[in-house]
């Protein structure tokens, strides 16, 4: 057991394989570098405001930013092969950095404006936020089923190699998204200036493994 002390200070955890067990990082840290470290869960306080340059690593099964007021942006959470549980602060607006977790739900704040990076989770929802308006690289999600925009009512982007890698996607709904740009489901080609892209055809390879279960897609009538 490791008691860190009480105050308004920023907090740098270098690699060490020693330090096991849950960490709680006290109320004051307003700021944490984490790397690689071999805690199972962190719980971050409601002072914390940024998270720089963090690497969660393989051990972590439980991350809880859900105190975090202030904090604007969470990344870091790379090839962690045993993360069940990411609870997310209202005040999030950025999301990226999260691959190859077993987590199988997750609550996207209605702050968040952009959500990139996202990938190889367990995930068979993704149910996108009012505020978002930015989505991009979400791929690789053999469990996916259901993509729910419905009240993304400022998505606008939808950047290439979004939902690729997806094969079992059942039903899209984008219907309420003015959306203007539309990359996803393995589109691929470059577009004039000022043409408003909804929806792009072709597919990489293998081609038979590419939205093969899809049923369902609802667009926008921008």
């Amino acid at each position: 057991e490791v008691k860190l002390p009480k105050g308004n200070y920023y907090l740098s955890m270098t690699k060490n394989d020693y330090l096991i067990g849950n960490l709680v990082i006290p109320e004051g840290v307003n700021g944490l570098s984490y790397n690689g470290n071999r805690h199972t869960s962190v719980v971050c306080p409601s002072t914390l405001m940024k998270l720089d340059d963090s690497s969660f690593g393989r051990i972590i099964h439980e991350a809880d930013f859900s105190a975090c007021k202030g904090l604007q942006e969470i990344s870091g959470f790379y090839n962690c092969s045993n993360l069940e549980s990411l609870l997310l602060p209202s005040s999030l607006e950025i999301l990226s950095g999260v691959s190859g977790a077993p987590i199988k739900h997750i609550d996207i704040p209605n702050s968040v404006h952009t959500l990139t990076a996202f990938a190889g989770c367990d995930l068979e929802e993704i149910i996108l936020p009012e505020s978002l308006i930015e989505l991009g690289s979400i791929h690789d999600m053999a469990k996916l089923k259901n993509i729910d925009a419905s009240k993304a009512v400022s998505l606008k982007t939808i950047n290439s190699g979004t939902f690729d890698g997806c094969p079992f996607v059942l039903n899209v709904d984008f219907s309420n998204c003015p959306l203007t740009y539309f990359y996803g489901f393995n589109g691929g080609r470059d577009v004039a200036p000022n043409t408003r892209l909804v929806v792009m055809g072709g597919t990489k390879y293998p081609a038979p493994k590419i939205a093969n279960k899809l049923s369902s897609v609802k667009m926008p009538s921008t």
